[in-house]
This record gives structure tokens, C-alpha cells and sequence, in this order.
């Protein structure tokens, strides 16, 4: 065997392992990504499940919850203490689905899993309780543009109602 030889078999063997390297670069990558995105739903989950315990876990806060969602009431039905908790609880979720929105423009959440949260959260949004403070939030610029567009323009065209209280 000449030198030519070994030196072309040299350049084949280290041809393939550059392409064999960027094959097994792509499929980690890919895994990454996949565990990213998995990772992101998965906070945003635990978030909102975090958020549910709270107030399920207590009779005072499940109370608050129920007045949240109690078309009938407006903020002069409540004491002080009970809009500060309602402006609490009504901020935490807010900064969650703009978490979650985030996470969907990055990519790192399913069009259609999003479209769920939105839905949710237009509907929310409409709640007697809620549309004053969503106003103060807006103004306080916890709710960014983006956001305030995705969600809060279109308010007014949501139809279902949050089906989370009892009738």
C-alpha cells in the first residue's frame, strides 16, 4: 500500500466521523430541545397546581376563590383584606399564563395547549372581580403588551363562561 492510499482511506475514516459527529450533534440537540419544552409545560403545570392547593387547601381562601368567580359580586361586596387576597390570587395567575404565553412564543409550549390556557384566561379576564384589577395591572405594567394583546383585546368575544364554580 502507498502512502496516497492510506492517506485517502485517512481522509474517508475522518469524513465520516465529522458527519457521524454532527449526526449524534442533531439528535442531542433535538433531545434537548424536546426537554426544554417538556421541562417548560411541566412549570407551568406544577405553577397552576401550586396555585389550585392554595385554594383548595383552606376554607378562607376557597371562600375568596368562590367570590372570585361569582358573577353577582362586585369589589364593594368585599372587605379590604378580601380584594387585597382576590388582587393576590388574580396577580399570581396572571404571571403564570403570561409565563405560559412566553413559554408559547419561545416555542417551548403546543399551539393547541396554549390555546386552552388563552381561552381560560379571556374568559377569566371577564369576571366582575377581575376586570377591575386586570385594569391596575395593566396600568402597573405587570401585563406587557404582547400579553395584554394575545389575551386582553379579544375579552370581550369570549362566550363560555370559566365553568369553575358551582351553580
Amino acid at each position: 500500500m502507498n502512502w496516497e492510499a492510506i492517506g485517502a482511506t485517512g481522509e474517508v475514516v475522518g469524513a465520516m466521523a465529522v458527519i457521524f459527529t454532527l449526526v449524534f450533534l442533531a439528535i442531542q440537540i433535538r433531545s434537548n430541545t424536546n426537554a426544554i419544552r417538556a421541562n417548560a409545560q411541566y412549570d407551568i403545570q406544577i405553577r397552576l397546581s401550586d396555585i389550585s392547593f392554595q385554594i383548595g387547601y383552606s376554607p378562607e381562601n376557597s371562600a375568596i376563590w368562590s367570590k372570585i368567580l361569582d358573577e353577582k359580586l362586585s369589589e364593594t361586596d368585599l372587605s379590604i383584606a378580601e380584594l387585597e387576597q382576590v388582587h393576590w390570587v388574580i396577580r399570581g395567575l396572571l404571571v403564570t399564563y403570561k409565563a405560559a404565553f412566553a413559554s408559547y412564543q419561545k416555542g417551548m409550549m403546543p399551539e393547541e395547549q396554549w390555546r386552552i390556557d388563552r381561552d381560560f384566561i379571556r374568559r377569566f379576564v371577564n369576571l366582575p372581580l377581575v376586570k377591575p384589577i386586570i385594569e391596575v395591572e395593566v396600568q402597573q405594567g405587570i401585563i406587557n403588551p404582547e400579553f395584554r394583546r394575545e389575551v386582553l383585546n379579544q375579552v370581550d368575544k369570549a362566550e363560555l363562561s370559566v365553568g369553575l364554580h358551582r351553580d
